[in-house]
């Protein structure tokens, strides 16, 4: 008896404090935004679904590619200021490996970043809280 009411407690407690899953059609609409070059609207909207559900997989992945792909458009962007192309680029990246710490493509362009600014003779941007 004392098992099955330990049972029906701890499976109340895991399904109580589960966390609410991101709505799927919402998390869509922001990743099409994203996928339309729309990556301040996009990326808002998914990072907003990430206060809410910190854990959702899905969320995740979609927050890291469009922060890859914002970061991707800012580095290899040939009409944007080469002064601020590659800070905004970093920050995107940098926020990746908030997300995912061992993104290797985060890492990657992070690092190509820190060499282009070495080899420029200028400061690095410092990390953004």
């Amino acid at each position: 008896m004392k098992k099955i009411f330990f049972s029906v407690i701890l499976t109340a407690f895991l399904f109580g404090c589960s966390e609410p899953k991101a709505d799927i059609e919402k998390l869509k609409a922001a990743s099409e935004l994203v996928n339309q070059g729309q990556f301040e609207e996009g990326l808002s909207q998914l990072d907003a679904m990430a206060k809410r559900s910190p854990n959702d997989i899905a969320l995740k992945q979609s927050r890291i590619q469009g922060h890859l792909k914002y970061g991707a458009y800012f580095l290899y962007s040939d009409t944007l200021s080469k002064k601020t192309q590659y800070r905004d680029a970093l920050r995107e990246f940098r926020t990746v490996l908030k997300i995912d710490p061992d993104n290797k493509d985060a890492k990657e362009q992070s690092e190509l970043i820190i060499g282009i600014y070495k080899q420029m003779g200028r400061e690095i941007p410092a990390e953004e809280k």
